[in-house]
């Protein structure tokens, strides 16, 4: 297993991993089959700015065969208050067959390996109230629930 940067060359096989994550999430929460297209539709927008950033951070886990088997990725976020850098996991996902594998250690090492080189003090991570199985791994990995998440969205009906 190993864990590397993504490039421009991933971009299909990232989206369609992220897009795997979201459907994977609506399937444990409802219950019910999940279906996401969001990052290959909208997500493809954005994917070689992101890249070219050095205060976003995608990276991946191959298997021994080179495949996909997970992805991280995350920002950093200047903290006016405290003069301090946060950064901010904003996907953390590894596939089923992969689970238990280690994969999810290794990606979140490295990912916290970035955060030390870019001087982070703290790393947030959101994740839904009924992803039981992940908040165990992020437990055991040394994050602690402080706070409650609060979600306005915006939309068409929001714009007078």
């Amino acid at each position: 297993m190993t864990v590397r940067k993504a490039n421009s060359k991933d971009k299909k096989e990232v989206l369609s991993l992220l897009d795997e994550f979201r459907a994977d999430c609506i399937t444990q929460i409802s219950g019910e089959q999940g279906y996401s297209d969001s990052a290959i539709t909208k997500g493809v927008k954005i994917y070689e700015q992101l890249l070219q950033r050095d205060d976003y951070c995608i990276l991946l886990a191959e298997n021994s065969e080179n495949q996909l088997v997970g992805i991280i990725t995350g920002y950093l976020c200047p903290m006016l208050r405290s003069g301090e850098l946060r950064a901010e996991v904003e996907e953390f996902f590894i596939k089923k067959n992969s689970r238990g594998s280690g994969a999810a250690k290794l990606l979140m090492d490295s990912f916290f390996s970035w955060c030390q080189l870019n001087k982070v003090t703290k790393v947030n991570l959101e994740s839904d109230n009924d992803l039981s199985r992940a908040h165990g791994f992020y437990k055991k990995y040394g994050f602690e629930t402080t706070a409650q998440r609060f979600v306005k969205k915006l939309g068409e009906s929001e714009k007078k």
